[in-house]
Protein backbone atom coordinates (compact mmCIF):
# COMPACT_ATOMS: atom_id res chain seq x y z
CA UNK A 1 0.00 0.00 0.00
CA UNK A 2 3.15 2.23 0.43
CA UNK A 3 4.28 1.90 -3.07
CA UNK A 4 0.75 2.38 -4.19
CA UNK A 5 0.50 5.99 -2.65
CA UNK A 6 3.90 6.71 -3.40
CA UNK A 7 3.21 6.08 -7.00
CA UNK A 8 -0.32 7.69 -7.06
CA UNK A 9 1.23 10.67 -5.57
CA UNK A 10 4.37 10.64 -8.06
CA UNK A 11 1.68 10.29 -10.84
CA UNK A 12 -0.75 13.31 -9.11
CA UNK A 13 2.77 16.04 -8.72
CA UNK A 14 3.73 15.38 -12.47
CA UNK A 15 0.17 15.37 -14.28
CA UNK A 16 0.86 18.86 -15.16
CA UNK A 17 3.89 18.30 -17.17
CA UNK A 18 5.12 17.34 -20.18
CA UNK A 19 5.07 13.69 -20.76
CA UNK A 20 8.95 13.76 -21.28
CA UNK A 21 9.29 15.40 -18.01
CA UNK A 22 10.22 13.48 -14.91
CA UNK A 23 10.34 15.16 -11.58
CA UNK A 24 12.32 12.30 -10.11
CA UNK A 25 14.87 12.70 -13.16
CA UNK A 26 15.30 16.61 -12.67
CA UNK A 27 15.13 16.31 -9.10
CA UNK A 28 18.62 13.92 -8.89
CA UNK A 29 20.40 16.40 -11.65
CA UNK A 30 23.06 17.84 -9.26
CA UNK A 31 24.29 20.75 -10.87
CA UNK A 32 22.38 24.28 -11.79
CA UNK A 33 23.81 23.55 -15.67
CA UNK A 34 22.23 19.90 -16.26
CA UNK A 35 19.26 21.33 -13.92
CA UNK A 36 18.90 23.99 -16.59
CA UNK A 37 19.48 22.25 -19.78
CA UNK A 38 16.67 19.03 -18.64
CA UNK A 39 13.72 22.45 -18.29
CA UNK A 40 15.41 24.19 -21.74
CA UNK A 41 14.74 20.52 -23.96
CA UNK A 42 11.60 19.89 -22.20
CA UNK A 43 9.92 22.96 -20.85
CA UNK A 44 8.95 26.90 -22.44
CA UNK A 45 11.22 29.34 -20.82
CA UNK A 46 8.88 32.59 -20.26
CA UNK A 47 11.82 34.70 -18.41
CA UNK A 48 15.38 35.05 -16.90
CA UNK A 49 16.86 37.13 -14.11
CA UNK A 50 20.41 37.28 -12.62
CA UNK A 51 19.26 34.61 -10.38
CA UNK A 52 16.58 32.92 -11.59
CA UNK A 53 14.77 31.32 -14.76
CA UNK A 54 10.98 30.62 -15.10
CA UNK A 55 9.15 27.85 -17.31
CA UNK A 56 6.17 27.27 -18.12
CA UNK A 57 4.90 23.96 -16.81
CA UNK A 58 1.03 24.23 -18.12
CA UNK A 59 -1.73 26.88 -18.44
CA UNK A 60 -1.87 27.22 -14.51
CA UNK A 61 1.63 26.74 -12.92
CA UNK A 62 5.44 27.80 -13.80
CA UNK A 63 8.59 26.17 -12.24
CA UNK A 64 11.37 28.47 -10.71
CA UNK A 65 14.74 27.30 -11.12
CA UNK A 66 17.52 28.82 -9.45
CA UNK A 67 20.89 29.56 -11.29
CA UNK A 68 22.94 29.97 -8.44
CA UNK A 69 22.87 30.77 -4.73
CA UNK A 70 21.44 33.91 -5.07
CA UNK A 71 18.10 31.67 -6.58
CA UNK A 72 18.01 29.87 -3.77
CA UNK A 73 17.72 31.94 -1.58
CA UNK A 74 15.04 33.78 -3.19
CA UNK A 75 13.07 30.52 -3.71
CA UNK A 76 13.15 30.01 0.02
CA UNK A 77 11.99 33.24 0.62
CA UNK A 78 9.03 32.44 -1.37
CA UNK A 79 8.23 28.80 -0.22
CA UNK A 80 6.34 29.87 2.23
CA UNK A 81 2.54 28.10 1.78
CA UNK A 82 1.47 30.77 4.07
CA UNK A 83 1.60 33.32 2.35
CA UNK A 84 -1.24 31.98 -0.18
CA UNK A 85 -4.42 32.51 2.39
CA UNK A 86 -3.66 36.32 1.59
CA UNK A 87 -4.76 35.87 -2.11
CA UNK A 88 -2.12 39.06 -2.91
CA UNK A 89 0.85 36.80 -3.85
CA UNK A 90 1.22 33.95 -6.91
CA UNK A 91 0.27 30.72 -4.91
CA UNK A 92 2.79 28.28 -4.14
CA UNK A 93 2.05 25.00 -5.51
CA UNK A 94 5.35 22.56 -4.80
CA UNK A 95 8.87 23.42 -3.50
CA UNK A 96 11.93 21.40 -2.96
CA UNK A 97 12.65 21.34 0.35
CA UNK A 98 15.57 19.59 0.45
CA UNK A 99 17.34 22.41 -1.07
CA UNK A 100 15.36 25.06 -2.38
CA UNK A 101 16.55 24.10 -5.98
CA UNK A 102 13.33 24.75 -7.78
CA UNK A 103 9.45 26.11 -6.57
CA UNK A 104 6.80 25.13 -8.61
CA UNK A 105 3.75 28.57 -8.40
CA UNK A 106 1.21 30.19 -9.88
CA UNK A 107 1.05 31.03 -13.85
CA UNK A 108 0.71 35.06 -13.94
CA UNK A 109 0.89 37.37 -16.91
CA UNK A 110 2.26 40.53 -17.01
CA UNK A 111 -0.14 43.79 -15.80
CA UNK A 112 0.28 46.85 -17.94
CA UNK A 113 0.00 50.47 -15.21
CA UNK A 114 -3.35 51.16 -17.17
CA UNK A 115 -5.04 48.30 -16.24
CA UNK A 116 -4.57 48.58 -12.70
CA UNK A 117 -7.74 50.40 -11.93
CA UNK A 118 -9.79 48.35 -13.06
CA UNK A 119 -8.47 45.19 -11.27
CA UNK A 120 -7.91 46.73 -7.89
CA UNK A 121 -10.21 50.06 -8.01
CA UNK A 122 -7.03 52.18 -7.49
CA UNK A 123 -4.21 53.40 -9.57
CA UNK A 124 -1.08 51.88 -9.82
CA UNK A 125 0.30 55.13 -8.66
CA UNK A 126 -2.04 54.75 -5.26
CA UNK A 127 -0.93 51.55 -4.89
CA UNK A 128 2.52 52.53 -4.30
CA UNK A 129 1.29 55.54 -1.90
CA UNK A 130 -0.94 52.97 -0.19
CA UNK A 131 1.88 50.26 0.00
CA UNK A 132 4.44 52.90 1.58
CA UNK A 133 1.80 53.98 4.12
CA UNK A 134 1.06 50.41 5.00
CA UNK A 135 4.73 50.29 5.40
CA UNK A 136 5.50 53.07 7.85
CA UNK A 137 2.83 52.08 10.31
CA UNK A 138 5.36 48.93 11.55
CA UNK A 139 8.34 50.17 10.11
CA UNK A 140 11.18 51.73 12.71
CA UNK A 141 11.56 55.56 13.05
CA UNK A 142 15.01 54.97 10.63
CA UNK A 143 13.26 52.37 7.96
CA UNK A 144 9.98 54.57 7.14
CA UNK A 145 9.20 55.24 3.06
CA UNK A 146 6.29 57.41 2.90
CA UNK A 147 7.65 60.69 3.50
CA UNK A 148 10.97 59.95 0.90
CA UNK A 149 8.62 58.95 -1.65
CA UNK A 150 6.76 62.30 -1.02
CA UNK A 151 3.15 60.72 -1.32
CA UNK A 152 -0.01 62.96 -0.62
CA UNK A 153 -0.19 61.87 2.77
CA UNK A 154 -4.05 63.49 3.23
CA UNK A 155 -5.30 61.60 0.14
CA UNK A 156 -3.39 58.50 1.14
CA UNK A 157 -4.79 58.59 5.26
CA UNK A 158 -8.41 58.77 3.14
CA UNK A 159 -7.79 56.07 0.82
CA UNK A 160 -6.96 54.02 3.98
CA UNK A 161 -9.77 55.06 6.23
CA UNK A 162 -12.48 54.57 3.83
CA UNK A 163 -10.91 51.52 1.47
CA UNK A 164 -8.74 49.51 4.03
CA UNK A 165 -9.59 50.05 7.70
CA UNK A 166 -13.50 49.27 6.63
CA UNK A 167 -12.27 46.28 4.60
CA UNK A 168 -14.38 47.85 1.51
CA UNK A 169 -11.49 46.79 -0.94
CA UNK A 170 -10.88 43.43 0.00
CA UNK A 171 -7.72 43.25 -2.04
CA UNK A 172 -6.17 46.39 -0.81
CA UNK A 173 -7.23 45.17 2.81
CA UNK A 174 -5.41 41.56 2.42
CA UNK A 175 -2.32 43.21 1.28
CA UNK A 176 -2.33 45.42 4.30
CA UNK A 177 -2.72 42.25 6.11
CA UNK A 178 -0.22 40.88 4.58
CA UNK A 179 2.40 43.45 5.06
CA UNK A 180 1.63 43.75 8.48
CA UNK A 181 1.54 40.27 9.44
CA UNK A 182 5.09 39.28 7.15
CA UNK A 183 6.48 43.20 8.27
CA UNK A 184 9.08 43.13 4.93
CA UNK A 185 11.66 46.17 5.47
CA UNK A 186 12.66 46.09 1.67
CA UNK A 187 9.55 46.62 0.00
CA UNK A 188 10.83 48.90 -3.15
CA UNK A 189 10.14 45.60 -5.35
CA UNK A 190 6.64 46.25 -4.17
CA UNK A 191 6.54 49.15 -5.92
CA UNK A 192 7.85 48.10 -9.66
CA UNK A 193 4.87 47.05 -12.07
CA UNK A 194 7.01 43.96 -13.00
CA UNK A 195 7.08 42.64 -10.14
CA UNK A 196 3.24 42.36 -10.36
CA UNK A 197 0.91 40.22 -12.60
CA UNK A 198 -2.17 39.03 -13.14
CA UNK A 199 -3.86 35.49 -12.31
CA UNK A 200 -7.30 34.21 -13.49
CA UNK A 201 -9.18 32.49 -10.62
CA UNK A 202 -12.75 31.76 -10.36
CA UNK A 203 -13.09 33.67 -14.16
CA UNK A 204 -12.23 36.66 -12.71
CA UNK A 205 -8.67 38.62 -13.19
CA UNK A 206 -7.14 39.63 -9.67
CA UNK A 207 -3.55 41.20 -9.21
CA UNK A 208 -1.00 39.67 -7.45
CA UNK A 209 3.02 39.93 -6.52
CA UNK A 210 4.91 37.57 -8.40
CA UNK A 211 8.13 37.61 -7.35
CA UNK A 212 8.73 37.86 -3.93
CA UNK A 213 12.01 36.75 -3.13
CA UNK A 214 14.42 39.54 -3.15
CA UNK A 215 14.62 41.25 0.73
CA UNK A 216 17.07 42.95 2.95
CA UNK A 217 18.30 39.93 4.27
CA UNK A 218 19.12 38.57 0.51
CA UNK A 219 20.23 41.78 -0.85
CA UNK A 220 22.93 41.90 2.27
CA UNK A 221 24.08 38.53 1.29
CA UNK A 222 24.15 38.60 -2.31
CA UNK A 223 24.39 42.11 -4.17
CA UNK A 224 26.03 44.42 -1.19
CA UNK A 225 29.27 42.80 -1.55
Amino acid sequence: MSHFRTLVEKLIKEAHYPENFSMEEFSNIPSFKGRLQYCDERLKKLGAGSSRIVYKIDDERVLKIAKNSKGIAQNQKEADFGRNAYGVTAKVYDVDYDNYTWIEMELAYPVKKPEVKSLIGVTFEDLISLICYMHDEYARPGEKVFERYKQNSASTKEMMEELVYTEKNEFLYQLYTFLSDFQPSYIYDYCRIKNWGKVLRDGHWEMVIVDDGFDENVAKLYYHQ
